[in-house]
């Protein structure tokens, strides 16, 4: 093709839209950022399976990108888009919201709930939420604490083979704030230094109105387990068994300069990966409707 009928082809008119009698197709017009937004957040679980760089099409392996270890290196934390999917998300939350309700036979062990003497379900029973161990009772929780992608991940960050350490679902209830601080995990665990990593899997858009977990990167590079003081949440949560108010752990408010953290706001199925000494804490929920996510820890084997 000459200059001359190259230069022609790019001179072409082109129309701006495309009409059939049930399809438009045009380009953006101002004006059109708020409904392409809605309409883009209204299909995310769709769309994102084509849109996240971290899933292997067909080939179930999630392979993390060079950003994404070095992140966790040097952070402290990494995020995976896209880890579990939308339908897998939706069981274990359907399941939760039965053990909320009291659709269950399983032992008061597996619950942490609110203050028995002022929450009640509509059944009369108790309000959990904490379930600890749930992979060991159902299926349903199992098929995503061994899940393939969960486990690759883990053996990317750690380093080689891996084995899960525990696991516990989440409920942040409505009715309360649910605010967790700034601690770290292996305070609770006492795992050795690099031995362990934790996920955390929103099963809900979390954001910071709605239990988004906050990070402080680079916390966990000495490799130090900072002193932590006990509290009482406000309403009090209780050991569904025995009944008695349990406190939590914090590192005190005081020692933190909060200009650092990082929220990471999330859609369902999405996963936040940390060290066991990394920093963390979790946005109250403030969103009129109950929060869920699994938090589910591994560590190196062998």
């Amino acid at each position: 093709m000459s200059v001359d009928n190259l230069m022609d082809a790019l001179l072409l008119d082109f129309p701006e839209s495309f009409e059939s009698d049930r399809l438009t197709i045009r380009a953006p017009r101002p004006g059109d950022g708020a409904e392409i937004n809605a309409a883009v957040r209204e299909t995310f679980d769709d769309l994102k399976v084509w849109l996240i760089p971290t899933r292997i099409i067909g080939g179930g392996d999630m392979q993390l990108t060079g950003e994404q270890l070095e992140r966790y290196k040097t952070d402290g934390y990494t995020v995976v888009r896209g880890l579990i999917s939308p339908e897998e998300g939706r069981r274990v939350r359907s399941r939760l919201m039965d053990l909320l309700s009291g659709n269950h036979d399983w032992p008061d062990t597996h619950f942490q709930v609110l203050n028995p003497s002022k929450f009640r379900n509509n059944e009369g029973g108790v309000v959990p939420i904490g379930v600890q161990r749930p992979a060991m009772r159902e299926g349903v929780f199992k098929e995503i604490a061994d899940h393939p992608s969960l486990q690759n991940v883990m053996e990317q960050l750690l380093g080689g083979p891996v084995k899960r350490f525990t696991d516990q679902a989440l409920i942040k209830h409505r009715a309360i704030s649910g605010q967790s601080f700034f601690h770290q995990d292996s305070f609770y665990w006492h795992l050795a230094p690099e031995q362990g990593c934790n996920s955390w899997i929103s099963l809900d858009e979390v954001g910071v109105d709605g239990c988004a977990l906050a990070i402080m990167p680079g916390t966990h590079q000495s490799w130090t387990l900072i002193e932590h003081e006990g509290y009482y949440d406000d309403p009090s949560f209780h050991n569904a068994r025995s009944g008695e108010a349990f406190k939590r752990w914090r590192i005190p408010v005081a020692e933190i300069d909060f200009s650092g953290e990082v929220l990471l706001p999330m859609l369902p199925g999405d996963a936040a990966f940390f060290t066991n000494y990394t920093w963390h804490r979790s946005e109250p929920n403030n969103s009129g409707v109950h929060k869920c996510a699994y938090a589910i820890a591994y560590q190196l084997h062998g």
